[in-house]
């Protein structure tokens, strides 16, 4: 275990049928959303990907704080307003969140992660031994954090981003700035500790 597993957190949508899981509608599709700052005051707009199958399955959607798509995230109005301020490798987007009763949700910001960091160990994580020719990227098992990489990046400079190397692309956000995601409701269960993580 490295000195920074206890420190940092896979932010990622909870195993759960019931939590959403983000599509965008087609003019958001159209607008490069996951790889480039968005232009413009027009929202991302985005529905359930198993909008059908909850409703014949009668699966009540749980529609939290965080929501999450195949590449980055959205937050509520309230976690905006505590990070947004902050220096953060962030950039946002006006969000609307279409819900499985065609009920709109405007009070979303989409965030989309710019910064990304190559700081997982590859004598002690698991992770499958080929990797995404185009990439180089692995399926990570679990994380151990390299040490001496994160040593020479000031804190203030890591707080969140993107694990490179990882094919899942996951998230990291490091303990002081997760406090700010949980001074709202129904966000707890959307970060695993890295010691924790089984992907």
């Amino acid at each position: 275990m490295s000195k920074y597993d206890e420190e940092y957190y896979v932010l990622e949508r909870p195993i759960d049928d019931a939590v959403p899981s983000l599509v965008p509608d087609k003019n958001t599709s159209n607008r490069q959303y996951a790889t480039e700052k968005v232009e413009g005051y027009a929202p991302l707009k985005f529905f359930n990907t198993f909008k059908d199958d909850n409703i014949s399955d009668n699966i009540k959607e749980k529609i939290g704080d965080i929501l999450f798509d195949s590449s980055f995230f959205l937050i509520t109005n309230d976690i905006y307003k505590q990070i947004a301020l902050k220096n953060l490798p962030l950039d946002f987007a006006p969000a609307i969140y279409m819900d499985d009763k065609d009920i709109w949700h405007e009070e979303y910001w989409y965030v989309r992660v710019t910064q990304r960091i190559d700081c997982w160990s590859r004598e002690r994580s698991k992770y499958t031994e080929s990797s995404i020719e185009v990439t180089g990227a692995h399926h990570i098992f679990s994380y151990v954090l390299d040490e001496k990489v994160l040593d020479k990046i000031e804190e203030k400079n890591r707080l969140i981003f993107e694990m490179d190397k990882s094919a899942m692309g996951d998230i990291i956000v490091h303990k002081s700035l997760m406090e700010e995601f949980l001074l709202t409701e129904n966000t707890q269960e959307a970060f695993t500790l890295i010691s924790e993580y089984e992907g």
